[in-house]
């Protein structure tokens, strides 16, 4: 079995729809070890992030964090997102309640 150390998600900005930002490979399974929220702006902001199975979309039943804090110009860990275990296919998706103003970034392990 091998495993890869790997950056899940190079930091970008959340959009304010819900966008997917990665997408377990083929034949892998993806364990999420950090996920962080960086807010740019002086305002606090919220964020939603989905773990959307396969062929699935983002809704309440695969939301792992609903209208989560980020204060301003400060970051969080996620904890509800370290140690999930994500099959093949399976998506990391936000949200924001504004555009460019919160970062997200994410690291993990694939296991082929």
């Amino acid at each position: 079995m091998a495993t890869t150390l790997k950056q899940l998600i190079a930091t970008q900005q959340v959009a304010s729809s819900v966008t997917p930002y990665y997408t377990v490979p083929t034949n892998k399974v993806t364990v999420v070890r950090a996920l962080t929220l960086t807010n740019t702006t002086g305002t606090g902001r919220t964020v939603d992030i989905h773990f959307v199975p396969n062929g699935g979309s983002p809704d309440a039943t695969n939301q792992i964090v609903d209208a989560l804090s980020v204060p301003s110009t400060d970051q969080v860990t996620v904890p509800e997102a370290i140690n999930h275990v994500l099959p093949a296919g399976a998506t990391i998706q936000a949200v924001a309640d504004a555009a460019t103003a919160v970062n997200i970034t994410a690291s993990g392990v694939e296991v082929a």
